[in-house]
């Protein structure tokens, strides 16, 4: 097998003559485009993918990657990097025995490489809700839900570009594709369509790991909520015991109570701050707030 890595956003003329691509699909070779195709003539395929980027603060974008198959060659073609294909030929600089393989076998490995990339942004993806969470519980994030919601977009965008997907890897897994493949590769074909399902399910599920992460901000500000409206219960309560006692001695009454002048006054404050006193003790020793 000969492996042809080409970082373009065109493919060269004589490189296509020379592989004597067929005109179908040189004029996808030449085309660009961000919907994930599949096609077949004869010995030779084609496929574009998207791999997700991560642009910085959990944004992704998409890279396309076109892949052509040919008796004995394979030829991809990207415009920008790609961190698998680099990664993979930095692994292979070496005494590779990459070109021992059916050119359907390593375009399936490509294919398998690019669904990797899925399950990596969702595993930055959760490393950063992991985080949020710490810090919500931690009352270290505010009550501000906007990343929360930057971050609904993202898994949404995800979600699309995984789902785009479908067409590709339900195509390979097809009898009537390349029916003379070996049974090998039609096996590694069946497992890339189960690895495009899971990558699918794990992309689906970032949805609902940002609806959690939001359920446990509402849980805690309706925590923090309840904890203060118990401090201002028994702030009201404890005032409003003193508002009676302070209405009661200003009740216009001849007793002798009021004639003790200062020493009265004294002590109605005194007892008013001890009862105060003793609430407080209490409500801390039962955990009111």
């Amino acid at each position: 097998m000969f492996w042809i890595d080409l970082q373009t956003n065109t493919c060269p003329e004589s490189v296509l003559v020379r592989l004597k691509i067929p005109a179908p699909l040189v004029e996808n070779a030449t085309s660009t485009g961000s919907t994930p195709l599949i096609g077949v003539d004869g010995e030779f395929a084609w496929c574009r993918v998207a791999v997700p980027h991560h642009t910085g603060n959990l944004k992704f974008d998409g890279k396309m990657l076109d892949l052509f198959l040919g008796p004995g060659f394979i030829m991809s073609r990207h415009e920008r990097p790609i961190a698998f294909i680099d990664a993979l030929r930095e692994r292979e600089y070496v005494h590779s025995r990459l070109g021992c393989l059916d050119a359907r076998s390593f375009m399936g490995s490509l294919l398998d490489w690019s669904l990797d990339t899925y399950f990596e942004a969702v595993m930055q993806f959760e490393g950063e809700l992991d985080r949020i969470e710490a810090d919500i519980l931690e009352d270290r994030y505010d009550e501000d839900s906007v990343k929360l919601a930057n971050m609904r977009k993202t898994a949404a965008r995800l979600r699309r570009m995984i789902n785009s997907h479908r067409i590709v890897f339900s195509s390979l897994a097809r009898a009537d594709f390349m029916p003379e493949a070996p049974e090998s590769v039609a096996r590694q074909f069946e497992r890339l369509e189960q690895q495009f399902l899971n990558a699918v399910s794990a992309v689906e599920g970032m949805r609902e790991l940002v609806v959690g992460t939001l359920e446990v901000l509402t849980n805690r500000i309706a925590l923090r909520t309840n904890k203060s409206l118990r401090v201002l219960s028994f702030l009201a309560a404890t005032f409003g015991f003193m508002s009676v006692v302070v209405g009661a001695m200003g009740m216009n009454f001849e007793t002798s109570f009021f004639g003790t002048k200062d020493l009265g006054f004294f002590v109605t404050i005194g007892a008013m701050l001890a009862v105060s006193a003793l609430l407080i003790v209490i409500s801390a020793h039962r955990k009111w707030f």
